[in-house]
């Protein structure tokens, strides 16, 4: 019986930040400025200065708490999609972007018409192609400037938080697992 209620109360722990209810707007805008990971050929994967993301970005209404979900589980991830956990405040849209290397591979686009936040666990962002071996990923906030929902690149600038450039990552996946 014991052994019962101690997997009981951890599995409360690992799952109460995804069944809380929103708190609104002021949830802290989850960039990662750690120290990136090596690639495959030994390099780190290129930090939002290098990609031009710190230099375009500009300030986004609200913060979304952008972050990885389910990192690497091969249950919910593929070689082809990532998945993401994020907050969308109230009459908001959200343009995200997988960049795997450097590169935009895949978009997503949603929008909270209701008066309060929203919270999304799990999100699936498509990418463009199925990816193997090890790639740097990361997901970037982007300000949709024509409000079409589409990824625009040189026209839909990333959005900028209080730590930088508003993304999840760079973190390397090893797509290659997923096959």
């Amino acid at each position: 019986m014991s052994r019962a209620l101690h997997l009981v109360v951890l599995c409360l722990l690992l799952t109460g930040g995804c069944l809380a209810p929103a708190t609104g707007g002021d949830q802290p805008t989850a960039t990662h400025t750690d120290t990136p990971a090596a690639t495959p050929t030994g390099t780190p994967p290129a930090t939002p200065a290098d990609l031009g993301l710190a230099a375009e970005a500009v300030q986004c209404e609200g913060s979304v708490g952008l972050a990885f979900w389910g990192l690497g589980d091969p249950y919910f991830w593929s070689s082809d999609v990532v998945r993401v956990g994020y907050t969308v405040p109230a009459n908001t849209s959200l343009l995200l972007v997988a960049y795997v290397d450097g590169e935009p591979h895949g978009t997503l686009a949603t929008t909270n018409e209701r008066n309060d936040t929203t919270n999304v666990d799990g999100a699936t962002l498509l990418l463009d192609r199925a990816f193997d071996e090890r790639h740097a990923v990361r997901v970037v906030r982007h300000a949709d400037a024509d409000g079409d929902g589409a990824f625009d690149p040189g026209a839909d600038p990333p959005c900028r938080g209080a730590d930088g450039v508003s993304q999840a990552g760079p973190t390397v996946i090893d797509f290659g697992r997923f096959e």
